[in-house]
């Protein structure tokens, strides 16, 4: 976990503000949502029409609204009111996709928000903390990103050979995860992973790994000490290693704190740490190669995969498995599943789920249910309490 929950009372409510925004709240998110993104932290944002709103954690301006007070409502991000196409949500930061650019915001010691040498530090001084920041490096040519914890990652048209999508990565690289092969040095700008120039569909970014989706190959590299890389070692690799049996098939990817995911012919795989049942086969096996999720075999559209939980969305419904300390499965229990399990009240109309650390959310006719940890205000409905179920964010 990137945050402490041991913060004495005092501290918190000195470093965080002793409530929500003091803003009125944006209206009830039951509809218009076009995405919604929870990565591997305590807070959540949504795309709604254009617009960014987040809620939750705020110690290091991740909700953008250019405070460091939490919200247990949906707060503003300040300036991308419109224009937005994409989101994406790590363990303390977030970025957007604006008119072929990319902004960031939030935590910036390793670098991750993309704004060149000499930038790193914890929480931007005003008036750059907690609001979107443009990368220099990526102002155009974005297609897609992805947030890791503490690292982010792009797909970048070719603007000399348009079709010829790579990726370029910045942030923490301890483990490899930028793909910057002859250093594990950070990088606060962006860098091309040398072997993804072309041909790439997607990318996804993890703990400290990450992977990329082609038309004939998943490849990922970083951090594999529980194979999370899929290629059926536990060898770390700061070069792309092709995942074990992926050749064709794949259409989605998600990657948890130390397990991977993907959706192949419309089934469910997941491969890497296994000791909380986040891969969800019957046994609590780790598993360097992937492996199939117990009755998802089909119907499955998207998936999603926090901490050590996963969830999948399944013929318009929402199932998910692993960890269930704080409620992330759904099901109206706080027992941990290693096979998945149905949330409770989303049988349909769901079309894309997010995991966090410790919650999930889902977007289901247009709104967004969210479920789980609730201690920083993270699934906002303007409550501060676990939910074992799924409630309506404000």
């Amino acid at each position: 976990m990137s945050h402490c929950r041991c913060i004495a009372l005092a501290a918190l409510l000195a470093a965080l503000g002793c409530g929500g925004s003091s803003s009125a709240p944006p209206p009830q998110l039951t509809g218009g949502v076009q995405s919604v993104g929870a990565g591997i932290g305590d807070f959540t944002c949504a795309l709604v029409a254009g617009a960014v709103e987040c809620w939750g954690y705020n110690y290091y301006g991740q909700l953008g609204d250019g405070t460091t007070s939490l919200s247990t409502v949906p707060a503003e991000v300040t300036t991308l009111t419109s224009g937005v196409s994409a989101i994406a949500v790590g363990g303390e930061h977030a970025c957007a996709l604006v008119s072929g650019g990319v902004e960031c915001w939030g935590a910036n010691r390793f670098g991750q928000l993309g704004l060149g040498p000499g930038t790193e530090t914890d929480v931007l001084a005003p008036p750059q903390g907690g609001v979107p920041l443009a990368l220099p490096a990526l102002t155009q040519d974005v297609v897609a990103i992805a947030a890791g914890e503490f690292h982010t990652c792009a797909l970048v048209n070719s603007p000399s050979s348009p079709g010829n999508v790579g990726v370029e990565c910045w942030g923490d690289n301890d483990f490899g995860q930028i793909g910057a092969p002859q250093t594990t040095a950070t990088s606060a700008e962006p860098l091309q992973v040398p072997s993804l120039t072309t041909g790439v569909l997607a990318v996804a970014a993890g703990g400290t790994h990450s992977c990329a989706l082609l038309a004939d190959a998943v490849e990922c590299w970083g951090n594999n000490d529980f194979g999370q890389l899929g290629a059926a070692s536990t060898t770390m690799s700061p070069v792309p290693v092709q995942v074990a049996s992926l050749t064709a098939g794949a259409s989605a990817l998600a990657l948890g704190g130390t397990h991977s995911c993907a959706v192949v012919n419309g089934g469910a795989l997941c491969w890497g740490n296994n000791a909380l049942g986040q891969l969800g086969t019957p046994s609590t096996t780790t598993s360097p190669v992937p492996l199939p999720v117990e009755g998802l075999t089909s119907g499955v559209s998207a998936i999603a995969a926090g901490e050590s939980h996963t969830c999948a969305v399944v013929n318009g419904g929402v199932e998910c498995w692993g960890d269930n300390e704080h409620g992330q499965l759904g099901n109206g229990s706080t027992s941990g599943s290693s096979t998945p399990v149905p949330v409770t009240g989303i049988a349909t109309g769901a079309s894309g789920v997010a995991a966090g650390a410790f919650h999930t959310c889902a977007l289901v006719n247009g709104g967004v249910l969210c479920w789980g940890d609730d201690y920083y205000g993270q699934l906002g409905n303007g409550a501060s309490a676990d939910s074992p179920v799924p409630v309506p964010v404000e």
